[in-house]
């Protein structure tokens, strides 16, 4: 689960005031994860099957289904909220990295 690391005191921390550089990001992920379980968990057997097949469908395909094109685009919304949430720490680590390999060999 993409916000399993986050418990119920942090989100109510984070919702009290707490400083977050990405806090609102944070809240937009939980609410798009929120509403794609809740879809999810709607999903008739009809819908599940579409949405299980939407890798291989066609917006035509999925067409009749507007529940599963909901779900579809909140786990779109989800995974590049993710991503976004990634990247500004994987600069940092590059950078710690960069950092690392001039001490090591640049220095004679």
């Amino acid at each position: 689960m993409i916000l399993g690391g986050y418990q119920d005191e942090d989100w109510t921390s984070l919702e009290n005031g707490a400083d977050h550089s990405s806090k609102e990001q944070l809240f937009r992920l939980r609410r798009d994860y929120q509403a794609a379980e809740a879809l999810w968990r709607d999903f008739t057997d009809e819908e599940l099957e579409a949405a299980y097949a939407s890798e291989e469908s066609t917006d035509e395909q999925i067409s009749d289904f507007p529940r599963v094109q909901q779900w579809l685009w909140l786990n779109d919304s989800l995974h590049q909220a993710y991503h976004e949430l990634g990247r500004p720490e994987l600069m940092k680590v590059r950078l710690a990295l960069t950092q690392l390999q001039r001490w090591l060999y640049d220095e004679d």
